[in-house]
Protein backbone atom coordinates (compact mmCIF):
# COMPACT_ATOMS: atom_id res chain seq x y z
CA UNK A 1 0.00 0.00 0.00
CA UNK A 2 2.85 2.38 0.81
CA UNK A 3 4.40 1.81 -2.61
CA UNK A 4 1.12 2.61 -4.37
CA UNK A 5 0.65 5.78 -2.32
CA UNK A 6 4.24 6.82 -2.99
CA UNK A 7 3.85 6.20 -6.73
CA UNK A 8 0.59 8.15 -6.92
CA UNK A 9 1.96 11.06 -4.90
CA UNK A 10 5.09 11.16 -7.04
CA UNK A 11 3.03 11.06 -10.23
CA UNK A 12 0.67 13.81 -9.06
CA UNK A 13 3.55 15.90 -7.75
CA UNK A 14 5.43 15.52 -11.03
CA UNK A 15 2.35 16.51 -13.01
CA UNK A 16 1.82 19.57 -10.79
CA UNK A 17 5.50 20.52 -11.10
CA UNK A 18 5.30 20.25 -14.88
CA UNK A 19 2.19 22.42 -15.15
CA UNK A 20 2.86 25.08 -12.51
CA UNK A 21 6.60 24.93 -11.86
CA UNK A 22 6.22 24.37 -8.12
CA UNK A 23 4.23 22.41 -5.55
CA UNK A 24 5.49 18.88 -6.10
CA UNK A 25 7.19 18.79 -2.71
CA UNK A 26 3.94 19.55 -0.94
CA UNK A 27 2.08 16.72 -2.65
CA UNK A 28 4.87 14.20 -2.16
CA UNK A 29 5.41 15.12 1.50
CA UNK A 30 1.69 14.67 2.22
CA UNK A 31 2.08 11.00 1.35
CA UNK A 32 5.58 10.44 2.72
CA UNK A 33 4.84 11.77 6.20
CA UNK A 34 2.31 8.97 6.70
CA UNK A 35 4.84 6.21 6.06
CA UNK A 36 8.24 7.62 7.07
CA UNK A 37 9.63 9.70 9.92
CA UNK A 38 10.65 13.34 9.51
CA UNK A 39 14.29 12.48 8.83
CA UNK A 40 13.66 10.01 6.03
CA UNK A 41 10.69 11.72 4.35
CA UNK A 42 12.43 14.99 3.31
CA UNK A 43 15.47 13.12 2.01
CA UNK A 44 13.28 10.74 0.01
CA UNK A 45 11.18 13.66 -1.24
CA UNK A 46 14.32 15.48 -2.44
CA UNK A 47 15.55 12.35 -4.22
CA UNK A 48 12.21 11.82 -5.98
CA UNK A 49 11.96 15.44 -7.04
CA UNK A 50 15.55 15.56 -8.27
CA UNK A 51 14.66 12.59 -10.47
CA UNK A 52 11.57 14.39 -11.78
CA UNK A 53 13.63 17.49 -12.47
CA UNK A 54 16.23 15.48 -14.36
CA UNK A 55 13.49 13.98 -16.55
CA UNK A 56 12.05 17.44 -17.30
CA UNK A 57 15.54 18.81 -17.91
CA UNK A 58 16.24 16.08 -20.42
CA UNK A 59 13.00 16.85 -22.23
CA UNK A 60 13.78 20.59 -22.45
CA UNK A 61 17.56 20.27 -22.79
CA UNK A 62 17.67 22.37 -25.98
CA UNK A 63 16.29 25.39 -24.15
CA UNK A 64 18.50 25.22 -21.04
CA UNK A 65 21.36 27.67 -20.60
CA UNK A 66 23.81 25.71 -18.44
CA UNK A 67 25.83 28.81 -17.57
CA UNK A 68 22.84 30.24 -15.70
CA UNK A 69 21.87 27.14 -13.73
CA UNK A 70 25.10 25.33 -12.88
CA UNK A 71 25.99 27.45 -9.81
CA UNK A 72 22.49 27.39 -8.22
CA UNK A 73 22.25 23.65 -8.89
CA UNK A 74 25.56 22.90 -7.20
CA UNK A 75 24.65 25.20 -4.28
CA UNK A 76 21.28 23.47 -3.82
CA UNK A 77 22.77 19.98 -3.88
CA UNK A 78 25.51 20.88 -1.39
CA UNK A 79 23.11 22.66 0.99
CA UNK A 80 20.58 19.84 0.74
CA UNK A 81 23.18 17.21 1.58
CA UNK A 82 24.48 19.33 4.46
CA UNK A 83 20.95 19.86 5.85
CA UNK A 84 20.21 16.13 5.72
CA UNK A 85 23.51 15.38 7.46
CA UNK A 86 22.79 17.94 10.21
CA UNK A 87 19.20 16.72 10.61
CA UNK A 88 20.47 13.26 11.54
CA UNK A 89 22.20 14.77 14.57
CA UNK A 90 19.09 16.55 15.90
CA UNK A 91 16.96 15.23 18.72
CA UNK A 92 13.60 14.52 17.10
CA UNK A 93 11.91 12.98 20.13
CA UNK A 94 10.36 16.34 21.08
Amino acid sequence: MAAVALFLASFLGGALQTVTGFGAGIIVMLALENYYNMLVAPALCAAILIGATVILSWKYRKFINLKKIILPTIAYLLCSLWAIYIANMLDTTF
